[in-house]
């Protein structure tokens, strides 16, 4: 019998979102058009989640967003993201989670550059072109706050 994932995932047309137990890493694959409401439902699992572990954002060491396969960008995902991103910061301390953004190329790279502006905490996230860069990056950045992150092994 197949074991049933420990931490509720997220499949929609647009989207797929699971956190990956073995690397502590929570993955977000879009695909298609990206709208407000495929953003919205990420944050809103992404609250559910956190809420899941009784807060303890420290459970995942960094999260990956895979853009490669969206099309289109609707012209209020920037906004909606803005809002949502901006609670998600207040209510959750997020200074120690490093955040990668996946691209496939300069037009998916700009508008996801756009949208890394909405919060101060830049160094925390990085825009790049492949999983393993993506990956790398979480890893060299728990490894330079390692102290400030409890639960590394």
């Amino acid at each position: 019998m197949p074991q049933m994932p420990k931490y509720e995932e997220l499949h929609t047309d647009t989207v797929d979102g699971y956190f990956d137990e073995g690397t502590r890493i929570l993955r977000v694959t879009y695909q298609g058009v990206l709208t407000p409401d495929t953003t919205r439902d990420v944050y809103a699992w992404i609250g559910r989640l956190i809420a899941s572990a009784n807060g303890n954002i420290h459970l995942a060491l960094g999260s990956i967003y895979d853009f490669r396969a969206v099309r289109q960008f609707d012209s209020h995902t920037l906004s909606t993201a803005q809002k949502n991103s901006t609670k998600i910061n207040r209510d959750a301390e997020l200074r120690y989670h490093p955040v990668a953004l996946v691209v496939r190329n300069r037009y998916q790279y700009e508008y996801v550059r756009l949208t890394m502006k909405i919060t101060p905490q830049e160094e925390r996230k990085r825009i790049v072109y492949t999983i393993e860069e993506a990956e790398d990056f979480i890893k060299h950045f728990c490894e330079k706050y390692r102290e400030f992150i409890p639960g590394l092994p």
